[in-house]
């Protein structure tokens, strides 16, 4: 928890996640995000303000239980979240209230905590100029909005694939 007089308080907590069915995924996705481990663990962080985008990941994302996702709605939460707790893969909107997806990128890419993350945008803005000023940037890769789930799950995958995978948490 982060207190400070007069300018208010900043806490974050963890939920275990509920016991999942079993069937097997039945999309695009599936085949390529089910091949990238499945004894082991990783954690993908978004940061989208957007409720309906929020669900949509989640609703992706759901059907791979070796994928733990987390969702904050703003850029300073989810930089919080990442100092505490860094994920193996960052998905960052652009245009976030408050605080910008290339701020956050620049606070990221100047923390010697955080500046190995990959980051990968994923925004609504898809003109070619857009792309590539997102990638002088730093970002990772990016990804446009609508979200192509192929082109989603061959990059989560490919991201997932390089980074160090985590024991699977064991049931208490």
């Amino acid at each position: 928890m982060d207190s400070q007089p007069e300018r208010g308080s900043t806490f974050w907590f963890t939920l275990p996640m509920a016991e999942k069915n079993t069937a097997e995924p039945s999309s695009a996705v599936s085949a390529t995000l089910g091949d990238t481990a499945s004894q082991s663990s990783y954690r993908l962080l978004y940061i989208e303000d957007n409720p309906t985008n929020q669900k949509l990941m989640e609703d992706i994302v759901e059907d791979y239980p070796h994928v733990q996702l987390q969702t904050v709605s703003s850029a300073e939460l989810g930089l919080e979240i990442m100092r505490y707790s860094p994920p193996d893969l960052v998905l960052l909107d652009i245009n976030l209230p408050g605080m910008s997806g290339y701020r956050a990128l620049e606070i990221i890419r100047h923390d010697e905590q955080l500046k190995h993350l990959p980051v990968i945008a994923l925004s609504a803005n898809a003109m070619e100029r857009d792309i590539a000023r997102g990638l002088e940037a730093g970002f990772a890769d990016y990804l446009t909005k609508p979200i192509d789930l192929d082109k989603l799950s061959a990059t989560l995958s490919h991201y997932l694939a390089v980074a160090p995978a985590h024991a699977p948490r064991m049931a208490t």
